[in-house]
């Protein structure tokens, strides 16, 4: 008897977290259409589990598909080259990744604004707590994104205009086509993001939101008791999970305590060989100069063509990456500052694809092996860059339920970037928790010597700004 009790009072709850949350479009959990025309209930759903349980998974999604890139290696087994079906693979994999990136040309230029706002102001931030700083305005977006949606009002106005979107409508189609560009995972190129909710399993929210989340976002749901283990376990092991465990110890300090009502929680993990790799036997140990003195460290070395900026301060080249985007190393001249090379209009004309004065030359390139690892608080840079009524008496988070004594208290950002002989890998997250409150080209190459302080920006095919970084100290962890 005891059993089937236990046993129907399990369904009852799996027929529970169904109804509460079946998110539309994107999910497994159903065939429901979201906010692009299903039907959608504006009831509140509250979510409720037994008192044994103190976290669930509400819903996931089904993330896109890729055809895999098709390896050369696969059509030469005989030692002739099959190229009859080489070609047809390739084709058909152009094919594919040309039809959904259809009508996402403009990306990068729609984002222009943001990343020219934003980023020296997160950098700058993170310089204030550690020797270099780290960040991925993508993934950053994507964050802001889902709490212009949870929010309304004048604290969503202050988001929107930050993300330079017009409405929530446009900014649905922006981050539907970042995906689209952006979301790949195949044998050559490794770029995933990841979206999720985490629900205070106390509270009542609107079935409209979590819907819209799901399809238009990928956001998976959950719902636990705020500030319990598991409920912090089961959130840790999702961001270990979608970073590759590349930020286990930010993702460490990820933790909610009993009065989060909310927690968004949005992911990058990219990996990407160089067009043409480094050779390890080229790489020697060598000085770099940094912030804190003289170090050792292991200095790669290529000599090519590369796409190449000679400016007033500084000097950059663009590392070409194999069926992605490229890495630009920009390196200032000697006595001038990394952090203020932030503030030139010129770099970001540059990494935002506005500059039309690059050229290409022959470099005898010398670049530290790094690892850049930072992590960081957004809210005081959210300030500054105006978004501030979502941390006030004025927040307003209407779209998610009807208790608006809810500020955002936390925004932490935390990613990893390294780069060797092979190519790059790079990891972010952000999650938001939300509380209830009572050149010129010549005969030689040019010697391009990062020896000293520099910044780096890793793009994507479309032009995102995945990471941008400042290395002062090539061994700080």
């Amino acid at each position: 008897m005891k059993l089937k009790k236990l046993t129907a009072l399990f369904l009852a709850l799996i027929c529970c977290l169904c109804s509460c949350t079946a998110p539309s479009g994107n999910t497994n959990s159903g065939s429901a259409e979201g906010s692009n025309g299903g039907t959608e209930s504006k009831d509140d759903k509250v979510v409720s589990l037994p008192d044994d349980t103190k976290a669930a998974q509400l819903a996931a999604v089904v993330y896109p598909e890729s055809v895999s890139y098709p390896a050369r290696v696969e059509y030469d087994k005989t030692g002739h080259l099959d190229y009859d079906a080489y070609e047809k693979a390739m084709t058909a994999w152009v094919d594919e990744w040309t039809k959904r990136r259809e009508g996402t040309e403009n990306n990068l230029s729609d984002l222009a604004a943001y990343y020219r706002a934003s980023t020296p102001v997160f950098l700058k931030a993170g310089l204030k707590e550690q020797k270099n700083a780290v960040c991925s305005p993508l993934n950053i977006y994507m964050a802001l994104a889902m709490l212009a949606e949870t929010t309304a009002g004048e604290t969503r106005q202050q988001v929107l205009d930050l993300l330079g979107a017009d409405n929530t409508d446009a900014l649905q189609t922006t981050v539907a086509n970042l995906w689209r560009a952006n979301y790949e995972e195949d044998e050559v190129v490794t770029c995933l993001l990841a979206n999720s909710v985490w629900l205070s399993a106390d509270g009542a929210y609107k079935q409209q939101l979590l819907d819209r989340l799901a399809a238009d976002y990928y956001a998976e749901s959950f719902a636990g008791v705020m500030g319990s283990e598991e409920y912090d376990k089961m959130l840790q092991g999702w961001l270990n999970e979608k970073t590759g465990g590349l930020l286990e110890d930010a993702v460490k300090g990820i933790k909610m305590d009993p009065q989060t009502v909310l927690a968004l929680a949005s992911t990058l993990y990219y990996k990407a060989t160089w067009e043409d790799e480094f050779s390890k036997n080229a790489t020697a140990e060598e000085i770099f100069h940094g912030v804190d003195g003289d170090e050792t460290v292991n200095m790669m070395h290529r000599t090519a063509w590369f796409r190449y900026y000679d400016g007033k301060d500084f000097r950059a080249a663009a590392l070409p990456l194999q069926e992605s985007g490229e890495m630009w190393v920009i390196l200032p001249d000697e006595g001038q500052d990394a952090e203020e090379i932030l503030e030139e209009g010129t770099v970001w004309d540059l990494l935002c694809g506005q500059m039309n004065e690059t050229d290409s030359a022959r470099l005898a390139l010398s670049m530290p092996v790094f690892d850049v690892n930072a992590k960081m608080s957004l809210l005081e840079g959210l300030q500054e860059l105006g978004v501030t009524d979502v941390m006030n008496d004025a927040a307003d988070f209407s779209p998610l339920c009807d208790d608006q004594s809810i500020v955002l208290s936390e925004a932490t950002h935390a990613a990893r970037v390294m780069a060797d002989e092979e190519g790059v890998i790079g990891a972010a997250f952000t999650v938001m928790m939300a509380k209830a409150t009572a050149a010129l080209i010549e005969d030689e190459p040019i010697p391009f010597v990062v020896d000293r302080p520099f910044l780096f920006c890793v793009t994507a095919r479309d032009g995102s700004l995945l990471f941008v970084g400042i290395v002062n100290t090539v061994q700080a962890s």
